[in-house]
């Protein structure tokens, strides 16, 4: 079942590479492959119905013409590698607005904490940046060194959140990654930006142009591997089929690794699965939806940026009203992600439309909701979270 008679036995190979995943690192691969290797005969299996990954559009344009993301939600800056691929093909972009307001609201218990105020934070930050360079002992967690450092509550609260970029909860993340992190998202992280109509058409245009094949709906359960040749089983169309390759680059999500979903066999070596050990998938929700206007007027501010400190959540207004409705971004990371997955998507959203209530005052949402989409990363087998992060 594996192709181990394949690999053993077979002196050529069906191909001079396999990719197996059609996410953005496994075609960056293909695309690197195909211009320092043109002849290659290189194929590229993918286990959805559709390349991209954890980069997800929704697909439903009649409701949604200017796009509602479901994984990878903006640019983060204008330096980084992405606009590369942006200026190539050519996509639009715009900034975002609806993030980096002078004040983040945050809600305990539904009702406002306080406005934390972002020079406050900031003056916090320096105070930490300064403490962790003088630190000597062994990596810790980020909420262990946050609980060393002389802090307010809300400040401490408030940095304890950045694990919410790893969807990570702050005492499980390390603090030399999160140091690592801040250092390169400050360098980088001038603006946020949207892509116009949603990332997933960046992740087509990518696909269309490359000129190696592309299988869907084909998931690999199986490698037997050895120098020079690998054997690969996967599932399409209902049956089994297996191929050999002289070379062998698996891209899925450090979720899947971990999961064993995919056997390889032998066992990678030592350094290579001790890095994948290394690592832990972080956990999120993804919760898109549409609201009906009272009377031609918005319910919430464009600028709007909720953050519910209990459970560790973001409401926030990707854009303004188009239409007859506006759209609000709910982001669910780390434990509150797992909590919000065990309810399953009916209770959830409920949940959801709860807090959204508290936070903002606005009544009956229920009533005013048009349309939603609910995406668990956490359940989505080939990713089995939203990405990874670094223990202590």
């Amino acid at each position: 079942v594996l192709g181990r008679a394949q690999a053993q036995g077979f002196a050529g190979a069906d191909y001079d590479a396999v990719i197996i995943g059609a996410g953005m690192a496994g075609m960056t691969a293909a695309r690197l492959l195909s211009k320092e290797g043109p002849g290659l005969k290189v194929l590229i299996l993918e286990a959805r119905d559709r390349v991209g990954g954890r980069m997800y559009t929704h697909p439903d344009r009649d409701v949604v013409p200017h796009g509602v993301e479901m994984g990878a939600q903006m640019i983060h800056g204008s330096k980084v590698a992405t606009w590369e691929l942006i200026k190539e093909f050519n996509i639009q972009t715009r900034p975002l607005s609806g993030y980096g307001a002078e004040r983040d609201l945050v809600f305990r218990r539904g009702e406002l904490a306080q406005a934390v105020d972002k020079e406050s934070i900031e003056a916090a930050w320096d105070v930490v940046e300064a403490a962790s360079a003088e630190y000597q002992g062994p990596d810790i967690s980020w909420q262990s060194f946050l609980d060393s450092v002389d802090l307010t509550p809300l400040q401490r609260e408030s940095l304890g959140s950045a694990a919410q970029s790893l969807s990570a909860e702050p005492n499980a993340v390390s603090l030399q990654s999160v140091m690592a992190m801040e250092g390169a998202w400050e360098e980088s992280t001038d603006q946020n930006f949207q892509i116009i109509g949603g990332y997933s058409q960046l992740a087509r245009k990518m696909a269309a142009e490359l000129t190696c094949k592309i299988e869907l709906n084909s998931e690999v359960n199986g490698v037997y591997w050895r120098p020079g040749l690998a054997g690969i089983s996967y599932r399409s169309n209902g049956s089994t089929q297996t191929l050999t390759t002289k070379r062998l680059v698996i891209t899925v999500p450090i979720g899947v690794l971990q999961s064993g979903a995919l056997a390889i066999q032998p066992a990678l070596p030592d350094w290579k699965q001790g890095s994948i050990d290394a690592l832990e998938m972080g956990s999120a929700v993804v919760v898109q939806m549409l609201f009906r206007l009272e009377n031609g007027k918005a319910l919430f501010p464009e600028s709007l940026s909720y953050f519910t400190a209990d459970d560790r959540l973001s409401f926030t207004s990707p854009h303004g009203p188009r239409g007859d409705v506006q759209a609000i971004s709910t982001w669910i990371s780390g434990s509150s992600a797992e909590k919000v997955s065990r309810m399953g998507q009916e209770q959830g959203v409920a949940y959801l439309l709860s807090l959204l209530e508290a936070a903002s005052g606005v009544e009956k949402l229920n009533e005013k909701l048009t349309w939603y989409q609910y995406k668990d990363w956490i359940k989505d087998p080939y990713s089995r979270g939203s990405y990874s992060f670094t223990r202590p």
